[in-house]
């Protein structure tokens, strides 16, 4: 997508693409007060989320923690965890040099 620069409210949100904008959107949607989702359900969900190629794993990522979506931030951290690091490189598509 289109890197833009868009009004949310009373900020502008730059930086983010509108598709990885509209992703971030939707995971909150979804996870506001669990919409009377049971934890196997929103388990369910946040595994096809984040069931992306890397370069939109990463994308979300940045745009997580330049929004501070800290409960999108903690599920790709979850990924990470017992990961090596070349394992996490893979996860984001980051070349190793």
């Amino acid at each position: 997508g289109i890197i833009e620069t868009i009004p949310v409210g009373d900020i502008f949100v730059h930086e983010v693409s509108s598709n990885i904008l509209t992703m971030v959107i939707e995971y909150c949607k979804k996870h506001k007060h669990n919409n009377g989702l049971k934890d196997f359900e929103l388990k369910d969900l946040d595994d096809h989320f984040v069931n992306v190629d890397p370069k939109t794993m990463l994308d979300l990522f940045k745009s997580a923690c330049y929004l501070k979506v800290n409960s999108l931030l903690e599920l790709i951290d979850n990924l990470k965890k017992g990961k090596t690091p070349e394992e996490i490189y893979q996860i984001f598509g980051i070349e190793m040099t």
